[in-house]
């Protein structure tokens, strides 16, 4: 190929929510790709504290190819209007964490529905692959032993801040879906399962980080309920790997599937919280006591706990012909190794 000819071929990529824990992964990767010329990282920075905002603002912008614009979503497409002819739009901005989406309460359903419908738009009118992130909260309290793209859902059987976030997730699937029957749209869904590994906080209530950072000091591990709920934990570096390969696989490959929406999950990662506990224990060789807890006497009366979930992942599998492989406790280790060199 021509200079020119190369230029035309480059992808220009926005990554939406680009600053949190995946999309600081993706981006990073995203920015080692030849074939990305330009990344547009939007990020309101809002789960940060301010020192930390500082750390992420001088981190975000340490590759040439990467612009990072402060703002919501919604703010960035009425404010700046974007002309940059995107090729891929990666949709992660949303609340997150089962402690972390409390504070959003009665306004999260909105929040998420508005930013996925103009980010559609956007995605529509620039002729660009929408990839859009989902959860795996939308299969609720299933009953199947593994839970598979087609599932019915049942992810309403109480009201609950949990439930505002799944069916605002499981909306915005719809909607994408939807859109791109009545207009042009090329897109892909993907349904995470918990999704772990270097550079995640507990403060969002993640299990991972929060037992890790007790266990080195020695504090007990604080168990939620019974601790038998079962959880599988994915390695965010493959994590990132899979949704690269989705943004660069061809849109011959990606019309063959009619339904592209695939659960990403490691299913032999499939850990009790207590399993994981006794894990994290042992690999820091640590004196720390493991407690059983109720989670509202901690985070209120507002937090739920997540039922236990598997992913069926052969369409992903099948799809991309990738496994994921890396196993919990080497994404603890590695976790350990690389969050204790950051602080240092």
């Amino acid at each position: 190929k021509t200079t020119l000819q190369r230029r035309l071929s480059m992808k220009n990529v926005l990554v939406t929510g680009g600053a949190g824990f995946i999309g600081t992964h993706l981006v990073k990767r995203l920015s080692q790709n030849p074939e990305i010329s330009q990344i547009d990282v939007v990020d309101n920075l809002s789960v940060y504290t301010e020192q930390q905002k500082k750390q992420v603002r001088k981190k975000i912008c340490l590759d040439s190819k990467i612009k990072f614009i402060e703002m919501s979503v919604v703010d960035f497409l009425e404010e700046c209007r974007p002309v940059l002819p995107y090729t891929d739009i990666v949709h992660l901005a949303s609340p997150v964490g089962p402690v972390g989406i409390l504070k959003y309460a009665g306004k999260m359903g909105l929040m998420i529905i508005e930013d996925t419908t103009k980010i559609t738009e956007l995605a529509s009118a620039h002729n660009a692959r929408l990839l859009l992130m989902s959860t795996s909260e939308v299969y609720g309290r299933m009953t199947s032993e593994k839970q598979t793209e087609s599932d019915v859902k049942n992810i309403c059987s109480k009201i609950t801040v949990r439930s505002e976030y799944s069916i605002a997730k499981l909306l915005s699937e719809i909607c994408v879906a939807n859109f791109a029957k009545v207009q042009l749209l090329e897109y892909v869904i993907v349904r995470p399962f918990n999704v772990v590994g270097f550079g995640q906080v507990g403060s969002g209530g993640y299990v991972i980080p929060a037992f890790i950072n007790a266990a080195l000091s020695n504090e007990p591990l604080l168990v939620f309920g019974d601790g038998t709920q079962r959880r599988v934990f994915t390695c965010v570096t493959e994590f990132c790997r899979v949704l690269e390969m989705l943004m660069m696989i061809s849109g011959d490959k990606l019309r063959e599937v009619s339904d592209p929406i695939f659960n990403v999950g490691n299913p032999n990662n499939n850990y009790s919280i207590l399993e994981v506990a006794s894990l994290v224990r042992t690999i820091t060789e640590s004196r720390s006591e493991i407690k059983l807890v109720d989670p509202k006497t901690i985070h209120g009366q507002l937090y739920e706990d997540a039922p236990s979930r598997n992913p069926n992942v052969q369409k992903l599998q099948s799809f991309l012909n990738f496994t994921l492989k890396k196993t919990l406790a080497e994404i603890v280790r590695e976790t350990i190794t690389s969050d204790f060199q950051n602080k240092a």
